[in-house]
């Protein structure tokens, strides 16, 4: 869904299925964006994202999840999370603060 809005919009995406994945994809490129889900396969988003981080400093870097605010902040403190949104995720919500990023580069 997330990926269809921001195509449809004429956003270059790319997308990674796990946290490996997505690190694999920013040792190759380093994208001005990163929309990561705390809760993937073979690697969570609090694993990627140090991870993630010192490949790619200036990416602005959202995390998603479906887990209760508290319990991931706990997690993702002092990892360099720009912003945190809840699943369901509000789209458009999330739209304003990809452009807001995009526009502070």
């Amino acid at each position: 869904m997330i990926r269809g809005h921001f195509e449809a919009r004429g956003f270059e995406v790319l997308a990674a299925a796990d946290g490996r994945e997505g690190i694999e994809l920013c040792r190759a490129c380093c994208p001005d964006v990163i929309l990561l889900d705390f809760k993937m396969k073979s690697m969570d988003g609090d694993q990627a994202l140090p991870k993630l981080r010192r490949l790619c400093p200036r990416s602005v870097i959202f995390l998603i999840s479906a887990y209760q605010k508290d319990i991931v902040r706990e997690k993702i403190e002092g990892l360099g999370v720009n912003a945190y949104f809840e699943k369901p995720v509000p789209i458009l919500e999330l739209d304003r603060a990809v452009r807001s990023a995009l526009e502070k580069k």
